[in-house]
């Protein structure tokens, strides 16, 4: 037996022998986050077991600077390195100061890529890289790994002991039939399932346990699984004829039903990359219902014991699998939605690469554990059998009732407290919890058909404007413009407002526009964020006046959809989404390919960029435009969606100058002078941008308009507008939602002035502007627009110059009653929707 424990102590040798030394190289990557002033690294110390080291002396490559101790690189090129040995390393720590010009780290230990690291962020805040080496065997410390292994050789040893003695007491063909043949399936399955996972696993990726490599961990669990096994098959052998042998195994049932929700719930968490216990009271208590929920009905369903906990375990278990693929895959966890998906998920998943890291693999070892745990329990021998059947129908049937009354009852995102997160689900999943967050978004989902609603109506409707649209010969091939789109971050004129001098000076060139012109004010949505609403609104031509509060990029766009993209696709026009930010904001890299984009475009793609707070500035955005109109062909016509981001909110960063100066103003100024002074920088931006074109000899249209309005401070719009946002009336109140826009040409345009529009009307209008191809829901809309002349989330205004909101019924009540209709039809009866009608070519099929 010790030599047994020997033999396993000397295997274990990266645990029980001397602290290795750690050798840690830091490269700069010539990388940074999109809203990085700069590129530098900064090591401010490194502690070995307690003591500072002085890293002066390190081994360099590049232009590193010290200053007391601190290490700096620019980081503007790629390779410069720091490398130093950490001799006998217990604990090694390194302290990275962060930074608004901070770049992108890549470390390496014992030559070996280990893990990249944004040093972007708050000034005076720190990262903090903690590495625990391989050191000698302390008892004490590792009394846990060394009763292990002493266990391992004791089950072993008397296992086989054991089982030697069962047979010669029962025979070969008892043990094989009653014991073996189940578990031993189960133990293949669940070594086999860990084992594909650990193929599965990210080459790159540092896989350490306890010091123990893939394969050792591999073989420790396999065989620890072998161990269990027998162990428990010996003790529940020598219980059976013990007297308490039935309270054992009551309390076994018990402990297993009350403490397998809550570990499948702290194994999911463990998958989706958080902690389960981290999270806020509400929101522990909030999942555990809905795991304790799940395991009810299915005890009810199955009506045994045994199967209903592995039966649970198992779909807890697959659940977080196909979580952590899905944001592996697409930056964002699964979601209800997804369901809806299925088909197009299996056609491409043969397309990804699948490898998990060491998490996934714990995690799955658990539950898996607990399966072969639960084995071993006596199934609940039911005397009565029709009460049991008809308590567990009955316990299925009020889990499932006591879920749909919170689910239709109860608001999950009033529950979240701060709402739900439509920017980022991951943050808020790792928030809220997989399991209460995937049940949050659901109930988003839930969209009632329109009262009087029918297809058949809406379809004849847009029927007649379909052969209108027909009868519409757009133009010809020759003379189509490139129409180049910028939806402008935060871009407001306050002079629309106030005469005040200082905001005109804000918009020079806006004001100057007058030769082939169309301007005026735009209606938008949202107020102070929510871009992607006004994006929305202006490539599909649906109002958010119908559902408002919502986010359709993130709940509604779920498949193709058509609409303007799809229609210039079909005028012949090579079609780009651009945005110089990250590609799972709002879901849209998803949404630009549901919308028929032939490319996009995000920041990773702006190989040559300035960032001015952080952020794209308008100028090398615009000279990516510039970039992909010189490398087309001459034959092809741009259409260029560019949504910016230069004057993206928080208006404290500093780091520019401010070129506006407010005098007369109590508030936070410095917010407003930055706000300001960068709407001046894009105002100058779109004046070049709108000068090189109006050198170039191809037919070229601008279409340039905010997306809302900036959240400065409230007293800045009560100063400004006279108006408190929560103290209007609905005339006022849409105020805040005013944008400026115009259409401008190299060529000759019919010029107009003060022209009033709203976001859903606004591409239409363009396309009758330019003379192309209208679909018939298009058309539908420039007649809506006769009518309801502006409409927002908030309300409209009828013809007859007067504010409403929704709820009322007034004269406009039926058209807007058939526009709502239609949406749904394009939003939600998408298994009837014919594209022909959202297509702006459909007159000439």
């Amino acid at each position: 037996m010790l030599l047994s424990v020997l033999i396993c102590t000397v295997g274990f040798k990266e645990r029980f022998f001397p602290y290795k030394d750690a050798v840690i190289k830091i490269e700069t990557t010539a990388e940074s986050s999109p809203s990085s002033a700069g590129k530098e690294i900064t090591i401010k110390e490194a502690i070995n077991n307690g003591i500072t080291m002085d890293l002066t002396g390190a081994n360099m490559s590049g232009d590193w600077t010290a200053e007391e101790g601190v290490l700096t690189n620019a980081g503007t090129r790629k390779g410069a390195f720091l490398e130093f040995r950490a001799e006998k390393a217990k604990s090694l720590l390194i302290h990275f100061p962060k930074g608004d010009n901070c770049g992108i780290l890549q470390l390496c230990l014992n030559d070996k890529p280990l893990q990249k690291i944004d040093l972007y962020g708050t000034e005076g805040v720190e990262y903090e890289w903690e590495y625990t080496g391989s050191r000698y065997f302390a008892l004490f410390e590792e009394m846990f790994l060394f009763l292990t292994i002493f266990f391992l050789c004791a089950g072993l040893l008397g296992g086989a002991a054991g089982i030697s003695m069962y047979i010669k007491k029962k025979g070969w063909k008892v043990f094989l039939t009653g014991k073996v043949i189940g578990a031993a399936i189960y133990l293949a399955v669940m070594w086999g399932l860990m084992g594909l996972l650990a193929v599965m696993q990210d080459k790159n990726a540092v896989f350490e346990w306890h010091g123990l490599g893939i394969k050792k961990f591999l073989v420790f669990y396999g065989v620890g699984s072998i161990v269990v096994f027998i162990w428990l098959l010996l003790f529940r052998e020598w219980l059976k004829n013990r007297k308490w042998s039935a309270a054992v195994h009551r309390a076994a049932r018990i402990a297993a039903l009350v403490f397998m929700p809550v570990i499948s719930f702290y194994v999911l968490e463990k998958m989706q990359g958080g902690s389960a216990f981290d999270l806020p009271a509400r929101a522990i208590a909030g999942n555990l219902l809905l795991y304790y929920l799940v395991y009810l009905v299915l005890f009810g369903l199955l009506r045994r014991y045994k199967v209903s906990l592995l039966a649970g375990g198992s779909f807890f278990l697959i659940w977080g699998i196909v979580n952590f693929f899905v944001q592996s895959f697409r930056g964002n966890p699964f979601l209800a939605r997804d369901l809806l998906l299925l088909k197009t998920a299996f056609s491409v998943a043969d397309n990804y690469v699948y490898a998990v890291n060491q998490k996934i693999l714990l995690a799955a070892s658990i539950l898996l554990m607990c399966g072969l745990l639960i084995m071993f329990l006596e199934e609940v021998k039911w005397k009565r059998k029709r009460v049991v059947c008809l308590a567990g129908i009955g316990g299925s049937v009020a889990g499932i009732a006591v879920f749909f009354i919170l689910f239709f009852n109860t608001s999950f995102a009033k529950i979240a407290g701060a709402g739900l997160n439509w920017w980022s689900f991951s943050a808020f999943y790792q928030e809220e919890g997989v399991v209460f967050s995937f049940a949050a978004y659901a109930q988003e989902l839930i969209v009632k058909e329109p009262e009087g609603y029918s297809r058949e109506n809406v379809e004849e409707v847009l029927e007649k404007y379909r052969q209108e649209a027909g009868m519409d010969g757009g133009m010809s091939e020759d003379k189509r413009p490139n129409i180049i789109t910028i939806m402008n971050e935060s871009f407001a004129d306050f002079s629309m407002f106030s005469d005040k001098e200082y905001l005109k000076e804000c918009t020079p060139f806006l004001h100057s526009l007058k030769e082939n012109t169309v301007k005026g004010s735009l209606l938008v949505s949202n107020f102070g964020g929510g871009t992607c609403n006004t994006e929305f609104e202006y490539l599909t031509g649906n109002s958010m006046g119908f559902y408002p509060n919502t986010i359709p990029y993130q709940q509604y766009v779920l498949d193709d959809m058509p609409g303007l993209v799809s229609g210039l696709n079909a005028q012949g026009y090579r079609t780009i989404g651009m945005h110089p930010f990250w590609p799972d904001g709002y879901n849209r890299s998803q949404v630009y390919d549901f919308f028929g984009f032939d490319e996009k475009y995000f920041v990773e793609d702006y190989t040559q960029r300035n960032a001015l707070r952080g952020f794209v500035d308008d100028e090398s955005d615009y000279n990516k435009i510039k970039e992909l109109y010189e490398s087309k062909n001459s034959d092809e016509r741009l259409f260029v969606f560019n949504v910016t981001m230069q004057n993206h909110g928080g208006y404290e960063r500093g780091g520019m100058d401010y070129t506006v100066e407010v005098n007369d103003y109590d508030g936070n100024v410095t917010a407003v002078q930055e706000y300001l002074s960068l709407v001046k920088k894009s105002d100058e931006a779109i004046g070049q941008l709108t000068e090189y074109f109006q050198n170039q000899e191809e037919p070229t249209v601008i279409v340039f308009f905010g997306d809302h309005q900036p959240k400065l401070q409230d007293d800045f719009f009560v100063y400004l507008l006279g108006a408190e946002y929560d103290n209007t009336t609905l005339e006022e109140y849409q105020q805040y939602y005013e944008v400026p826009f115009f259409i401008w040409a190299n060529y000759d345009i019919e010029e107009a002035e003060n022209v009033e529009l709203s976001t859903n009307f606004f591409s239409a209008y363009v396309l009758d502007c330019l003379g192309l191809q209208k679909s018939a829901f298009q058309n539908f809309l420039l007649d809506v627009r006769q009518e309801v002349p502006l409409m927002n989330s908030k309300g409209y205004r009828g013809e007859d110059g007067e504010w409403y909101y929704y709820n009322e019924e007034t004269e406009y009540s039926e058209i807007l009653k058939l526009y709502k209709n239609i949406e749904y039809y394009d939003l939600f009866d998408t298994k009837n929707r014919d594209d022909k009608y959202f297509t702006a070519d459909s007159g000439n099929d």
